[in-house]
Parts: structure tokens; C-alpha cells; sequence
């Protein structure tokens, strides 16, 4: 008897599987909850189904399975995690029937050894009694022939006597030879008796043999189930070990997706904050370029304490150049920037589905219910943030130095290059490029670097984290994003502290840290040298 008897076709369920996802290539195949709602329209199975088939079966499956994740992508690949857990618990229901199935067969086969023990038994009992009855029949034919014997003595006795004896003798020999037939007779009826239950019992023994042959085909087709039963069972254990597995890399990736929508919001976040901010610089920025250009306009007129205050005209003329460099690059960083931002701009998030719990470590802690976001992949990227970041780092230690008429023509690119051949992390950068300056400085004057002179080189401050293993991952160029961006944040606060309401959000998020200011002079007619702090703009 098949186990598969009533259950639904899972061979028809995946043909019709396989003919959905042949005719709507760019949509989802439908599935049912179960078996019985996903195959109802599609028949039964035969009453027998191999194993084999069976097998193949659930690796057509798997297959199928595995080609719609590697065709669907990240999100699917849940769902059909899920349909494969749901197939993988179901078979193990129909391998469990199947194994009852089997065992009450094994029952079954027991018992019938125990008849065919009994059968065997009563067939030792028969022939003893054929061997008794052979026995018998021996000594009949023995008794017969002696019998025969004695009929001839007494034929020969009797016609020896018939000379002699009369009348009186033939009777008696007839009478004689009377009561011999007769036992004659009944000797050959008994013989004849016992060779009938002789030939029944021959008979007899020839169909417990063949019940007895039927009987060991049975045990071992049941010791081939049995053997199978195991193969399955252990089948059945590997299938609920990988139901286990799945289980475990599901709960996984629906962490990963909640780290992922919660490092979304961050990075949307601090999107839209720096180009609020672009914006804000830019504008702050040309109103400034136009001030200094309607100042340089106006007629000099400067007293003679104010020439020799301003220096010769040779630095007069370096800190013009050094001003329009420094200028037409900040200008050209800007540009750039503000040209990025409108030209991709991100759509914003649907966080209906996200509920905010209370904040944790200084970080909101963000729990996803379903979330459907509409925001779809991230626009291309055309410049590297850690040049960037780097650049404007240069830029800031040119400014700060008090050699920046020599330095104001280094090139940033290959500091960069040679800083990332050396792998300097991102927060000793400054300390590293102005030291780099020195150098670079001191080998085009042709100056000799002297202990002394590399005794006042800047030295890196020792952090707690330079001593941790830093993690390559994405965590840290965010982080190292929230710690550049502080003092923009804190910048556009005001003097006062205060703090716009779009960016409240941004307290838990950027650690606190001084906030860098530069020193640019100022030159114009009629106003004597000043230092007004320049803020840095970052991409």
C-alpha cells in the first residue's frame, strides 16, 4: 500500500508552479499555504509512487526554489525562505505517515512469520507422521509377503495332502484359502488407505511450502521497507536540521534588514542636513566674494603707517594670488557640490511603517514593522568622500600655516595617494598633512630638516580607539561622516546655542568636538589687517 495515497500532486503543484513562472518572467510566482490549497486544482497521485520519484521530486523543488531566490533578489529571498521551510515541514509529515505506514506493515510481517514458524512447525509434525505411516506401510508389505509365503507353503502342504485327504481336505483348503483372500483383501485396502494419506499428505506439504516461500519473499520485501524507513528517517532529520539552519538565517537577515533601514535613515538624514547647509555656505560665501570684490574697487588710500603695516608690495601681490587660489577653489567645491545634489536628488523615505523607541547609548533605537520604502537604488556617486574629506583637510592646514605663500600650490592629490599607500586613519590626517607640508616646504627651499625642526613637527594626539582593531565596514566612514559634519551642526546652531528644529535629531548622533576655525586675512582700502574665522566647507 502506497503512503502517498490521498495526498495532493506535489509533481503536478511544481509542473504548475514552473508554467506560472514560464509566462510572468517579471513577476512572482504565486503559492499557495499549503499543500492542499496549492495542488486542489491538480488531482491526486497514483495510489503507488516510487521513491525515486519522490526524490527527484523534492529536488526539482529545491532547484526551482533556489532560481527564483537568485532571480528575485534580497526581499524575495525571505518569502522563499519561507516556502522552503513550509515544503521541507510538509514532507516531513508525509515521510512520517509513510513511516507509520511501514510499521504497521513490519507488524504485519511479524505476525506472519509467526504463522509461517507455526506453519513450519506443523509441517515437522506431518512428517514425522508421513515417516510413521511409511513405516507402517513397510511392515504391511513385509506381513504381505510373508503372508504370500505361507500361501504357497500351504498351497504346496495342501496339494501334497489333496493326494491323501479327501473331500474333507479340499473344503478345508477352501476355507483356507478363503480366510487368506480375505486378509489379503483387507491388507490391500489398508495399503491402498495409506497411500491416499500418504499422496494428501505429500500434497499437503508441497502448499506449506509454497506458503512458506511466500511467506520469506514477504519478510524480505518487509526488511527492504524497513532499510528504507531508515534512509528516510535520516532523510527526515536532515530536512528538520536544515528547517532548523533556514529558521536561523531568516531571523538573521531580518536583522541585517533592520541594521540596513536604520543606517538608511542615518545617511538620509545627514544627506539632507549637508545640502541645507551647501546651500546656506554658498550663498554666505558669494555674498562675502562680492563684499571683498566691491572693496578691492574702491580707490586704495592708505596712510604710511598702514603701507608699512601691509608689507612690500611682493607680499602684497603673494597674498592676492594666494586669496584667488584659495577662493576659485572653494567657489569650484561648491559648484560642484551644489550641481551633485540637484542632479540626484534622493526621494524621501516612507517611515510610516518605522516606530523611534527611546534613545539607547546616545542613538535612537529604530525597530522595523514592515517597512516600505519607495526609495530606490542610490544615485552614482562621482566623487570619493575620503578625497573630499581629505582635500578640504589640506586646504584648512594650508590656511592655518604661517607658511601658506609657499604652500598654497601643493597639490592634494598625491598627499592623498601616499597617505592611503601608508593607510593613515582618517582622524590623524591632520596632524600627518601638516607635517607632510613641513617637509615638502623644507625640501624645495633646500632646507635640512634638524632635530631641533622635528622636535616642533605637530605630533598625533594619542586616541583610546588608535589602540582598538579599527572594523572595515560601513560604520566607519558613517561615523567618521557624523564627526565631520559636528561642526557644521553646532555652526549653524548660532551663538547662542540654538538649534533648529529639522536638526534636534542630530544631537544623539555627532559627538561633540571644538569646532575649527581659520584664521584668513582681510585686506581692503582704508581697514587695517584683521583675522575673521573662516568656516570650512565640506562636501
Amino acid at each position: 500500500m502506497s503512503v502517498t495515497k490521498g495526498y495532493p500532486s506535489l509533481w503536478a503543484a511544481s509542473t504548475s508552479d514552473l508554467t506560472v513562472y514560464e509566462d510572468h518572467a517579471d513577476e512572482r510566482p504565486r503559492k499557495a499555504s499549503s499543500y492542499h490549497d496549492a495542488t486542489t486544482d491538480h488531482g491526486l497521485l497514483s495510489h503507488e509512487m516510487p521513491l525515486s520519484e519522490l526524490a527527484v521530486l523534492v529536488g526539482d523543488l529545491r532547484n526551482k526554489y533556489c532560481a527564483h531566490e537568485v532571480h528575485d533578489g534580497g526581499d524575495d529571498r525571505l518569502g522563499f525562505r519561507r516556502d522552503d521551510c513550509r515544503l521541507a515541514a510538509e514532507l516531513c509529515g508525509i515521510l512520517y505517515e509513510r513511516m507509520e505506514e511501514q510499521r504497521r506493515e513490519r507488524e504485519l510481517a511479524e505476525k506472519q512469520n509467526e504463522e509461517l514458524r507455526t506453519l513450519v512447525e506443523d509441517r515437522g509434525s506431518h512428517e514425522r507422521r508421513i515417516g510413521l505411516l511409511r513405516s507402517s506401510l513397510a511392515e504391511a508389505e513385509t506381513q504381505v509377503g510373508e503372508l504370500t509365503a505361507e500361501l504357497q507353503v500351504l498351497r504346496a502342504s495342501a496339494s501334497r495332502r489333496s493326494s491323501e485327504a479327501g473331500s474333507d481336505r479340499k473344503r478345508q483348503e477352501q476355507e483356507s484359502d478363503d480366510a487368506l483372500r480375505g486378509e489379503v483383501a483387507n491388507l490391500a485396502a489398508e495399503v491402498a488407505s495409506l497411500k491416499g494419506a500418504l499422496a494428501r499428505a505429500t500434497q499437503k506439504t508441497r502448499r506449506q511450502e509454497a506458503q512458506i516461500s511466500t511467506l520469506q519473499e514477504k519478510a524480505e520485501l518487509a526488511e527492504t521497507r524497513e532499510r528504507e524507513a531508515d534512509k528516510w528517517r535520516k532523510k527526515c532529520d536532515h530536512w528538520r536540521q536544515q528547517c532548523i539552519k533556514l529558521e536561523t538565517e531568516l531571523a538573521s537577515c531580518q536583522q541585517e534588514l533592520v541594521d540596513e533601514q536604520r543606517r538608511l535613515h542615518d545617511l538620509q538624514t545627514v544627506l539632507d542636513f549637508t545640502l541645507r547647509k551647501s546651500k546656506r555656505d554658498k550663498a554666505e560665501y558669494e555674498q562675502a566674494i562680492a563684499a571683498m570684490q566691491a572693496q578691492q574697487q574702491e580707490p586704495v588710500q592708505e596712510s604710511d603707517d598702514e603701507e608699512t603695516e601691509a608689507g612690500s608690495p611682493e607680499d602684497i601681490v603673494n597674498r592676492k594670488r594666494r586669496f584667488s587660489s584659495i577662493r576659485d577653489e572653494l567657489h569650484e567645491s561648491m559648484q560642484l557640490e551644489v550641481a551633485e545634489a540637484e542632479a540626484h536628488p534622493v526621494p524621501p523615505l516612507d517611515l510610516q511603517g518605522i516606530k523611534e523607541g527611546p534613545a539607547e547609548n546616545g542613538r535612537a533605537s529604530v525597530r522595523e514593522t514592515e517597512v516600505q520604502s519607495d526609495v530606490g537604488p542610490p544615485p552614482p556617486r562621482h566623487k570619493d568622500h575620503k578625497e573630499e574629506y581629505f582635500r578640504l583637510t589640506v586646504l584648512a592646514c594650508k590656511l592655518s600655516s604661517p607658511f601658506m605663500e609657499d604652500l598654497c600650490t601643493v597639490d592634494a592629490r598625491p598627499l592623498y595617494e601616499e597617505a592611503q599607500r601608508r593607510s593613515i586613519p582618517f582622524h590623524q590626517w591632520h596632524h600627518w598633512v601638516e607635517r607632510a607640508l613641513i617637509r615638502h616646504r623644507a625640501q624645495r627651499n633646500g632646507d635640512i630638516m634638524t632635530d631641533q625642526m622635528k622636535e616642533t613637527l605637530p605630533r598625533p594626539a594619542r586616541r583610546a580607539h588608535d589602540i582598538q582593531p579599527r572594523r572595515q565596514s560601513t560604520d566607519n566612514w558613517l561615523s567618521a561622516s557624523l564627526a565631520w559634519l559636528a561642526p557644521l551642526v553646532r555652526e549653524s546652531s548660532g551663538p547662542t546655542g540654538a538649534v533648529h528644529q529639522d536638526e534636534s535629531s542630530w544631537d544623539r548622533l555627532i559627538p561633540r568636538e571644538p569646532h575649527a576655525v581659520v584664521a584668513v586675512p582681510r585686506q581692503g582700502a582704508g581697514h587695517a589687517r584683521r583675522k575673521e574665522p573662516l568656516p570650512i566647507f565640506g562636501a
